[in-house]
């Protein structure tokens, strides 16, 4: 599976980051793909990094318009639109469909998603274990989101063998990334010893790494494990 080539994706994040100002890095990404361009453009307005407000009508169009030249990332973008809803009515079966297509090209963010879909049932049949092989699949490229994710289902045994120890692995190597979820889940796991020794300064550091990036229930349940503590 292949993500976004790194120049784009860098430049993204530090569009994120406030260290490049959105219609500069458009630009810069014009002299490489007109497709891509359009694309990350769409994100910028889908999550309202480098633009404001969020305008989710705009970036439909700008994922629409980068998918009918060619962008395999705005099938996943347009899948996005579908399932929150917000420039078209919210549909799950539409953004399942679109995540799919996306897959089918190789497209390893959109594997994440369609294990979400998978997971939750919403626009397909639930299914644990095609939850589980897509998140695989997803984590194995690197994707933060399927590596917490199918910690979790190893954490819960939610169609694969349940094992502390390679839920722990995969929050690892998802928390490396600074995906939250991950530190959180971490923390927990060293805090209170699941499928790794007890730490309870490492699992509180984890928490506090996770709360620092705004993520509420770890702020909250670092308070508690202070308190009690």
């Amino acid at each position: 599976m292949r993500n976004p080539k790194p120049q784009y994706r860098k430049l993204y994040d530090m569009v994120k980051s406030g260290g490049v100002e959105a219609l500069q890095a458009y630009q810069e990404l014009l002299c490489y793909n007109v497709a891509k361009a359009i694309f990350y453009q769409g994100l910028c307005h889908y999550f309202g990094h480098g633009v404001t407000p969020v305008n989710k009508e705009k970036a439909f169009e700008c994922f629409k318009q980068a998918e009918s030249l060619g962008s395999v990332a705005a099938l996943y973008g347009l899948g996005l639109i579908y399932k929150t809803g917000g420039g078209v009515a919210q549909d799950d079966r539409q953004a399942f469909v679109y995540f799919e297509r996306a897959v089918v090209q190789g497209y390893a963010e959109a594997e994440y998603a369609l294990g979400v879909c998978y997971h939750r049932g919403e626009g397909v049949t639930q299914s644990f274990k095609k939850a589980v092989k897509c998140f695989k699949s997803a984590a194995n490229t690197g994707v933060s989101g399927a590596q917490c994710a199918l910690g979790l289902a190893y954490f819960e045994g939610r169609g694969i063998a349940r094992s502390y120890e390679k839920a722990v692995e995969c929050w690892t190597l998802a928390a490396k990334q600074n995906h939250a979820k991950a530190q959180l889940l971490l923390g927990c796991a060293y805090y209170y010893g699941h499928g790794v020794a007890v730490n309870k300064w490492q699992g509180v550091s984890y928490m506090a790494s996770s709360a620092a990036q705004g993520y509420e229930p770890a702020k909250q349940l670092l308070k508690e494990v202070k308190l009690g503590d």
